[in-house]
């Protein structure tokens, strides 16, 4: 009768530890960072890029390209100025397009759901894996649901997914990301969208 005491003892403790353990809540991730990010659109489309975040300051900067070529966009989004630059170096011409929508915080949103938190890695050693959250919920802007995993410690956003009508599913897997900006000059618009090259476009961007 004592030895099948045990397994019970045990079953016990765990289910204890299990409801002493407190439920994630949506976070926030540093005000200033940085990264790199891979973009899978649909079954064909795949880009890689740099994105550069500035929540103080409500900038936003991305660089986006396909793989082994060259930067297909970049593009700098001013929200306080409610303007956004598209950028083209190799043909040194700009074009600015008003913004018409908030800055978008690269948080959980409040009303995400918390569905579960898993171990990427080993969680038998330190240092052999990192514990990840993953959130979902629905967004105006988005078609469906969307799904996002942050680290636990940070929330420091690691991916994302969602399906838009037309293109199917966007997957976006984000790494590489360091505090703070290591060049504060990524958000100034370089010298030629000052100039009389730099084009103006009417098309506002909303959300």
């Amino acid at each position: 009768m004592r030895s099948l005491c045990i397994p019970c003892v045990l079953m016990c403790l765990v289910v204890n530890a299990q409801a002493e353990k407190p439920r994630p809540t949506p976070c926030q991730p540093p005000m200033l960072f940085q990264g790199k990010f891979k973009a899978v659109i649909g079954k064909n489309t795949t880009l890689i890029g740099d994105y550069f975040n500035d929540a103080y300051g409500q900038r936003f900067r991305m660089r986006l390209s396909f793989p082994n070529q060259t930067v297909a966009l970049d593009q700098l989004t001013l929200f306080r100025e409610k303007v956004m630059y598209d950028i083209s170096y190799e043909h040194q011409t700009c074009e600015n397009k008003p913004v018409n929508v908030p800055f978008p915080p690269m948080a959980v949103p409040r009303d995400a759901e918390f569905v579960h938190q898993f171990v990427l890695g080993s969680s038998s050693e330190p240092g052999q894996g990192i514990l990840l959250n993953v959130w979902s919920g629905t967004d105006p802007h988005v078609t469906g649901r969307y799904e996002v995993t942050t680290t636990d410690l940070g929330c420091l956003p690691v991916g994302t997914r969602h399906y838009a009508e037309g293109t199917g599913w966007h997957t976006t897997v984000f790494y590489d990301a360091v505090y703070g900006i290591e060049d504060p000059n990524v958000f100034i618009p370089p010298s030629f969208c000052k100039t009389s090259q730099a084009e103006t476009n009417t098309d506002k961007v909303d959300g």
